[in-house]
């Protein structure tokens, strides 16, 4: 069991062979990050995206420039999630609404009548990339992409997030 940070060293050895090199290897413990719900968008904070307490939505690829945005396993408890790997999304405030960069520090913007998502590395001009957020009194946000009028959410047929017409 390892409880610190260290290097572990070891060698192999076997009857009648000489020992191996010495192979080395760092280990670092992580502690896990805590997010819990929300009652405002602070700019330039960093917000896990989340579904139904058990979703949250991962960054596209990094190789992606378009796609469905895919979601990994989380437990909420009691309004909190801890997690080891956290993939944020940077929420900043600009004029009319607030823009949504993933962890790899692209912009998450709307293209024509698509539901899914595109990224890009620099901020389009055109403000396809400006989200209205509206937090709600039980802690959750509804996000609307105001250049294409579609709500971001979760959808449970497809187990990924979405851009819709229509709010759920």
């Amino acid at each position: 069991v390892i409880n610190e940070s260290c290097t572990v060293k070891a060698i192999a050895t076997a009857e009648g062979l000489e020992a191996s090199e010495v192979a080395s290897a760092d280990f670092t413990v992580i502690e896990p990050v805590s997010f819990g719900y929300v009652t405002n968008v602070t700019s330039g904070k960093k917000y896990l995206l989340i579904a139904d307490d058990t979703f949250m939505a991962t960054p596209l690829a990094e190789s992606s420039t378009f796609g469905y945005i895919q979601v990994s396993s989380v437990a909420a408890t009691e309004g909190y999630v801890e997690i080891l790997k956290p993939e944020p999304f940077t929420i900043t405030e600009v004029e009319g609404g607030y823009t949504i960069q993933d962890s790899f520090g692209r912009y998450l913007y709307q293209k024509d009548n698509y539901d899914s998502f595109n990224v890009a590395a620099t901020m389009p001009t055109d403000g396809s990339a400006v989200w209205a957020i509206e937090v709600q009194l039980d802690g959750t946000a509804k996000i609307f992409n105001t250049s294409v009028s579609k709500w971001m959410q979760y959808d449970t047929e497809y187990n990924s997030y979405g851009s819709y017409n229509t709010a759920k």
